[in-house]
């Protein structure tokens, strides 16, 4: 890959958005996602615009096509005692008809309803969401912070449209629901649709050579990785979902990248936290030598005084947990097991394999794999962006590591590039599709 400027864009949002709500984080936010010093971050499909709100109780933003609406209120923790308080008062100030499903979303009580509320040619459709708050005494930091010891608020947000538009609307309504995060932390886990979903799976066994047991061949080694096909089939709901809210952008070449870079974060948030379990046995397979074949227990500990010196340097050369000792030849190993994979698109339409299913049954397309590698290799604190090529119809992903090789630069850094789907070493890529130009770049910022 040629380097010849930098791919890098601001993360900044203009100023004047936030005159009336919003602060902007550059350091923490991806380009589109807002946060507001109430706690909470939203992640909006691209387009919309603030049009009103007081700057601390409520937020209104408007799509471009003016034909959906989201609102968001803030109220003080102590205001309500139960989230089913919260939401009785909420849907009888709307005047509205709806039944709510309960659950617990980033430890917090909350609840989901459809609701529909106005009349004649004001009747409205849409989705809810409430998040009941628990009021902290000991609180002494700004909740944008996002420490364990501040207030959290009551939250309200309804997505919605007119009735008569409701089903032209509803992906998007729902997207709106799902880009929703309460606090900091639960910008890396699904979103609230994605969460109460979840929520409702059954429990299941996870014995060996049970189908909710992936036997994952890494090398030499054969891991044992819990999990439930039934949850790859709702990250793969979420794939269709915001592929059909991405598609319309195709009309409108302007938005089309910043519309790109959204439908990935979310692909990413609503499945990056069901691989935590695979990353740590890949790492685990990787530092005691189990993937090569040569597995040796590994060392918790540094040697300690009146140790046999046989013996200590016997510890000093053992496997360790944590960020690995060679981070670029593990991230190499990692990629040539995706390369491994079967050649996969999705057949319902987006061509996107959810992550989930793409790591634990070994398939999927350019963007699957890149996916799944950036989530495995930032729980060894190995940063990874995405590149997407409209050009090349084709995604790769690059990572912060040391060495030779093609490199893309992003925010200050040169990325080493990674090609999941063809076997050459990290670092290298077709000549044909070097071109920087050809390439922009999408971060995880959380």
């Amino acid at each position: 890959m040629s380097i010849s400027r930098s791919a890098a864009y601001s993360r900044r949002i203009a100023a004047a958005l936030f005159v009336l709500t919003l602060a902007s984080t550059p350091a923490l936010l991806s380009a589109e996602e807002l946060n507001s010093s109430r706690g909470f971050f939203i992640d909006l499909p691209e387009g919309f615009t603030l049009i009103s709100g007081d700057g601390l109780q409520s937020f209104s933003f408007m799509s471009l096509d003016k034909q959906a609406q989201a609102d968001i209120f803030a109220y003080d923790p102590t205001r309500y005692g139960s989230i089913e308080t919260l939401v009785s008062d909420i849907i009888k100030k709307l005047g509205a008809q709806g039944t709510p499903r309960y659950f617990r979303y980033a430890g917090r009580q909350a609840a989901l309803a459809e609701l529909r509320f106005g009349s004649g040619a004001q009747a409205m459709r849409g989705h809810a969401l409430f998040i009941n708050g628990e009021p902290r005494a000991q609180a002494t930091v700004s909740p944008q912070q996002g420490s364990a010891g501040e207030a959290s608020y009551d939250l309200v947000l309804i997505a919605y449209a007119a009735n008569a538009s409701y089903t032209k609307n509803k992906d998007l309504l729902l997207s709106i629901i799902d880009g929703f995060s309460a606090d900091a932390a639960s910008r890396s886990r699904p979103g609230p649709i994605g969460s109460q979903a979840r929520d409702q799976l059954p429990k299941t066994s996870a014995a060996p050579g049970s189908s909710n047991v992936a036997a994952i061949r890494f090398g030499k080694a054969t891991l044992s990785i819990p999990w439930q096909p039934k949850e790859a089939a709702l990250a793969q709901e979420t794939v269709e979902r915001e592929y059909r809210v991405l598609a319309p952008y195709g009309a409108q070449p302007a938005l089309m990248q910043a519309a790109m870079k959204r439908f990935y974060r979310m692909v990413w948030r609503d499945s990056q936290a069901s691989l935590e379990y695979l990353a740590l046995e890949l790492s685990r397979a990787w530092e005691t030598g189990a993937w090569a074949g040569t597995e040796r227990p590994p060392a918790l500990s540094s040697a300690t005084a009146g140790v046999a010196a046989g013996a200590a340097a016997a510890k000093a050369s053992a496997p360790r947990f944590g960020a690995p000792a060679h981070s670029r030849d593990y991230a190499a190993a990692l990629l040539a097991w995706t390369q491994e994979w079967q050649y996969e698109r999705s057949p319902e339409g987006s061509d996107v394999v959810n992550p989930l299913s793409a790591a634990m049954e070994g398939r999927g397309d350019c963007d699957s794999r890149a996916l799944v590698l950036i989530s495995l290799l930032r729980r060894e604190n190995i940063e990874g962006i995405l590149l997407i090529s409209l050009v090349h119809e084709h995604a790769l992903g690059a990572f912060d590591l040391p060495g030779s090789g093609a490199r893309f630069p992003f925010e200050d850094r040169q990325w080493l590039v990674a090609e999941t789907t063809a076997k050459v070493d990290i670092g290298l890529i077709d000549q044909k599709q070097s071109g920087i130009a050809d390439w922009f770049a999408i971060d995880f910022a959380f």
